[in-house]
């Protein structure tokens, strides 16, 4: 399951372990923008409900340079980025490729995911990434 702490993949953790008793892997993707308050929540959650959690994090450099080509390339088509910005999607695209090698290697049948399936509206720019997007640009 990929965990990112929130409360739709909180939420879907709970549901997976308690309602369908499934035993379930937690794996996060720490993006260097997971605080250290939300991974002691992550932490908590995955306690209480007898999970097992695995955390995945590059270096910020490669990040950093993966952010970097994110926002000059066309890497990602109109349609894609109405859901989220270029560097959300790459972070996402992580997410995805870190969970689907991870079944793979451990012979996990599905991978769950809890997020919203619809985003009124205009993407968010959300503070954190705002000042990452400023920080890279004046470095081009």
């Amino acid at each position: 399951m990929a965990y990112s702490g929130g409360k739709d993949s909180t939420y879907t953790l709970d549901v997976f372990k308690n309602r369908f008793g499934l035993r379930v892997l937690a794996l996060t993707f720490d993006n260097g923008f997971v605080s250290p308050y939300a991974m002691g929540n992550m932490r908590v959650v995955t306690d209480r409900l007898g999970i097992d959690h695995v955390i995945f994090k590059l270096s910020l450099d490669l990040l950093r340079k993966v952010f970097l080509v994110s926002l000059n390339g066309d890497l990602y088509s109109k349609k894609t980025l109405e859901r989220a910005s270029t560097i959300c999607t790459s972070c996402m695209s992580f997410v995805k490729f870190v969970s689907l090698k991870t079944a793979l290697e451990k012979r996990i049948p599905f991978i769950g995911y809890g997020c919203h399936l619809v985003r009124p509206g205009p993407v968010i720019c959300y503070e954190d990434e705002c000042s990452l997007v400023k920080q890279l640009k004046s470095d081009i």
